[in-house]
């Protein structure tokens, strides 16, 4: 079996509208940004990725209320970008419900912004979005401002230089190629791939021919991102998966059928901690989808009321542990697990239960369960850990926070630092490359889970059903 493939639905934004041309000229209006997302959702796109096509050369990003009619209405992946010069517009655009998000002309203005978002976002948030033309020299040129603006960056030169300050996904982008649906530039891809040591999503005129193209070949690409293809429905997304599944390509299936009203937690309470890191938005939304009455918290004296509370993160070890110290509320989270009513950190705050974390340098985390958050170490598949995994329930270990969760079920990773903690906690595990990495640890009434059930589609909700529906424990944490 080769390696899995993730298949992105690409929507260039102009206000309202969703547009497409090709090599970036000529653009037509193409329909509504959330039309297509639901119809792309539901034929199993495994991610959105939305760029705002004006925003460098306004000097804003628009996307944040398109991000947010999104959430309530889809739970996969979103990765966000257009206009991104400042922290501030990564918050925003997180807070607005995306997961990821794509920079291209700021980065290049300014290279040392990479480090300053990695810093705090971590990597596997930040995606260096490459828009490169062929020159007449035969090398590729980086174009920014949506391919309105040429620089003297070779390509191949721009790439090792963004992974060498730390970013953690690389979006490629033929502009010869763009909205052609004649194939994609595997020249390109040859030449550059290669040097690259992190997650690749390659874009720019994707046809089903391009799967035979990459199977003889030795192309290290993780991810397509299509769009003329999909809105002028030459294929739909079934169509492209089924190809690659025929080659022997690992994808996400999405079989199971999905029944919402299966899910249902009559209005419990539960509150998520809004510590500043993390997509709060999204999360909130899968919580009401399936019933549960939401509020964000972040005093001490909120933290005592809480009957369940969630502990979100998308950033770094140090900057979540950071953010909390500075609300003063790391004893009362403490106390709180001590009481023995549900607790549940996601992704970051799953991390951050444990004892401590060496991203950067050692930060002691909350010690709620023994253990330590190190960077993941794989010699043969690429760090972060992006895209739809296959979770493992552990022999004889059945957890009734994740209930009915069936062994094989594709859920959604994103993170470059795994959690390492004694046997007994462990409840799920993903393979990843040549070993096993934690997904799932409990210790009595805590649960941490590795993946982003809110992202997760139905599965995800299932499990964020389980936890709701958990009960407060006799036995407090010991």
């Amino acid at each position: 079996m080769h390696k899995q493939i993730r298949v992105i639905a690409r929507l260039d934004v102009k206000s309202e509208n969703v547009i497409k041309g090709v090599s970036f000229e000529g653009l037509r209006v193409i329909g509504s940004p959330k039309d297509l997302a639901l119809k792309y959702a539901a034929q199993g796109a495994d991610e959105l990725l939305y760029i705002d096509t004006v925003a460098s050369l306004y000097g804003r990003n628009n996307l944040s209320h398109i991000l947010k009619d999104m959430s309530k209405a889809i739970d996969i992946p979103i990765t966000a970008g257009g206009g991104i010069t400042s922290l501030d517009d990564i918050d925003k655009l997180l807070r607005a419900g995306a997961d990821k998000v794509a920079i291209n002309t700021f980065l290049v203005k300014n290279c040392n912004f990479i480090v300053e978002a990695v810093e705090k976002y971590g990597a596997q948030c930040i995606v260096a979005s490459i828009a490169v033309k062929k020159s007449k020299n035969k090398t590729w040129s980086v174009w920014t401002d949506n391919a309105r603006e040429v620089t003297n960056i070779d390509a191949l030169d721009w790439i090792l230089e963004v992974q060498r300050l730390g970013v953690g996904e690389i979006l490629l982008t033929s502009i010869d190629n763009d909205g052609t649906i004649k194939g994609l530039d595997f020249e390109l891809i040859s030449t550059v791939s290669q040097h690259i040591k992190v997650p690749l999503i390659v874009g720019g005129g994707f046809d089903l021919s391009d799967i035979d193209h990459s199977i003889n070949s030795n192309y290290s690409f993780d991810a397509v991102a299509i769009g003329s293809a999909l809105h002028y429905k030459k294929y739909t997304v079934q169509d492209i998966k089924s190809e690659f599944v025929k080659s022997n390509f690992q994808i996400r299936s999405i079989d199971r059928v999905n029944n919402l009203t299966d899910l249902n937690c009559h209005q419990k309470k539960v509150s998520i901690i809004d510590y500043g890191v993390g997509n709060i938005f999204g999360l909130t939304q899968s919580l009401e989808k399936i019933g549960a009455k939401v509020s964000l918290i972040k005093t001490p004296t909120e933290i005592e009321e809480a009957e369940k509370i969630i502990l979100p993160g998308v950033g770094s070890f140090p900057s979540a542990m950071n953010a909390l110290n500075k609300l003063k509320i790391v004893d009362s989270i403490r106390a709180f697990a001590l009481s023995g009513k549900p607790l549940m950190g996601i992704c970051l705050g799953a991390q951050i239960l444990l004892d401590r974390g060496y991203e950067g340098f050692e930060c002691e985390g909350l010690s709620l369960i023994p253990g330590e958050v190190r960077l993941i170490e794989n010699d043969v598949v690429k760090i972060p850990h992006i895209g739809w995994s296959s979770l493992q329930k552990v022999s004889g270990f059945d957890n009734h926070f994740i209930g009915t969760l069936a062994h094989g079920e594709p859920v959604y990773f994103v993170h470059s630092y795994e959690m390492k903690t004694e046997k007994k906690h462990v409840i799920l595990n993903v393979n990843y490359g040549n070993k096993k990495i934690i997904a799932g640890v409990v210790k009595n009434n805590i649960l941490g889970l590795q993946f982003h059930p809110e992202k997760s589609g139905f599965i995800g909700l299932n499990v964020l059903t389980n936890f709701m529906e958990s009960l407060k424990y006799e036995v407090p944490l010991k």
